[in-house]
């Protein structure tokens, strides 16, 4: 009965042995992809809004656009949407936007310069009232024409800092 006793607790070591060594294991494998997400959640995408005018207060709202769907005015259809307040003499806005969801993908962005904070362009005889912008500068005044999902899109790679600026028009 002894040896028996002796190869039971042996068997317990051994098992308690392997249990722990797997915990470890899986421990140190949790906290590597830990590691991984955060660091996907530090990537961000700078975004700076130049030429605004202050002195029509308001705030500049962005949206990004994973898809050619709703761009560049529909933004329930956006993927993320900011607003910021336009400060007096702020001339250049920056927006910092976690990249997590975007990366890998074609995005577009528009701007709208909102001074009455209805989340929409103001029309007055078909012209644009508010100040707007899109990624690439992809709109020209000369052609005064809205550009495509496809002229505003810019590529996001996995954890590179991308930054875009974008120079509001007013007409």
């Amino acid at each position: 009965m002894g040896h028996s006793k002796l190869v039971r607790t042996d068997r317990i070591k051994h098992f308690l042995l392997a249990l722990l060594v797997l915990f470890c294991f899986l421990s140190l494998s949790l906290r590597a992809n830990q590691k991984k997400d955060q660091e996907k959640n530090k990537v961000k995408l700078l975004v700076e809004v130049d030429k605004v005018q202050p002195q029509r207060k308001g705030q500049i709202c962005l949206s990004v656009f994973s898809l050619h769907r709703g761009f560049p005015g529909n933004w329930k259809k956006a993927s993320h949407n900011f607003c910021q307040k336009v400060l007096l003499n702020q001339k250049k806005i920056l927006f910092e936007i976690p990249a997590k969801g975007l990366l890998k993908k074609s995005i577009a962005i528009s701007v709208l310069h909102d001074q009455n904070k209805n989340y929409q362009q103001d029309y007055f005889l078909f012209r644009p009232k508010e100040g707007f912008g899109f990624s690439n500068n992809a709109f020209h005044k000369r052609e005064a024409k809205i550009p495509s999902f496809s002229e505003a899109q810019i590529k996001l790679n996995s954890l590179q800092k991308k930054q875009v600026k974008i120079n509001l028009v007013y007409l």
